[in-house]
């Protein structure tokens, strides 16, 4: 998912891990000289519960917004709520 925000041009990655039952997703700034990670945000499943890709992903992103709107991003409530409209558009239905 690619983010315009106001110093720059960001791509956010999520990976998974279905077995141990991990979902994290990446903050890159993209430049001329390749990526750079910024930040990395976790989510974990107990293991006792049914791994779900779609609910990984959600926690991981509220946690990473959570960190770029404590630090040098400051997010606002509009600017989060724009990210949330340009996730549930490019994974809908869970994908």
């Amino acid at each position: 998912m690619k983010l315009r925000l106001f110093d720059g041009d960001y791509l956010v990655k999520f990976n998974h891990d279905s077995v141990d039952k991990w979902t994290t997703v990446t903050l890159e700034r993209v430049d001329e000289t390749g990526g750079e990670v910024i930040h990395v945000a976790e989510a974990h499943c107990h293991w006792k519960d049914n791994f779900s890709r779609k609910t990984g992903r959600k926690i991981a992103l509220v946690r990473l917004l959570e960190w770029m709107s404590k630090n040098r991003f400051m997010l606002d409530r509009e600017a989060r709520q724009k990210i949330w409209e340009q996730y549930f558009q490019e994974f809908k239905n869970g994908k």
